[in-house]
């Protein structure tokens, strides 16, 4: 169990606190990644109860939805409009999968697994409600810079809840 939880994988997951999501924004109040990744887990699990999905399918969206910020304990928060703006994506997947492999290798499949499955979508949308979540946080404050980060992420709710439709029980 010492090498499991030694100091330094326990600082190392520590990080997750002190990094500040939207840090090139102004920001009335801060969220960190793991607050992010907390918020993001419990609507997955919403999700979960609300799609009825199996104990083995809900365990996975919320292994997923709570690791799947962890590589930003070494990348730091790199937000969605400069991931799309610089295409990204593809870089920072081939680092994130390595990643996985290394500090996560009984997930790595999961998290390596990027299908159009209801796991992911789950994931995906929790992710994306965080984002709302906080937005509307920042402009009920006063911020009013996050009214364009609000209305993105709306459309891809959007979009992705017309993915997530076809896996709802009638």
């Amino acid at each position: 169990m010492d090498e499991l939880f030694s100091k330094e994988k326990l600082l190392e997951m520590y990080k997750l606190k002190n990094i500040i999501r939207y840090n090139h924004r102004t920001r009335l109040k801060d969220e960190s990644v793991a607050e992010h990744s907390f918020f993001t887990t419990l609507i997955a699990l919403k999700l979960c109860v609300e799609f009825e999905l199996d104990n083995n399918a809900m365990l996975a969206c919320v292994l997923k939805s709570l690791l799947h910020d962890m590589p930003e304990t070494e990348l730091n928060d790199i937000t969605y409009d400069v991931k799309l703006a610089l295409n990204l994506y593809p870089l920072l997947k081939v680092y994130e999968d390595e990643y996985y492999e290394k500090h996560f290798p009984e997930f790595a499949q999961l998290m390596k697994n990027e299908n159009e499955n209801i796991i992911n979508l789950i994931v995906k949308y929790a992710d994306a409600l965080s984002v709302l979540q906080y937005s509307y946080n920042e402009i009920e404050l006063g911020n009013r810079t996050f009214e364009t980060i609000k209305n993105e992420t709306i459309e891809r709710l959007e979009v992705l809840e017309q993915k997530l439709n076809k896996f709802k029980r009638k």
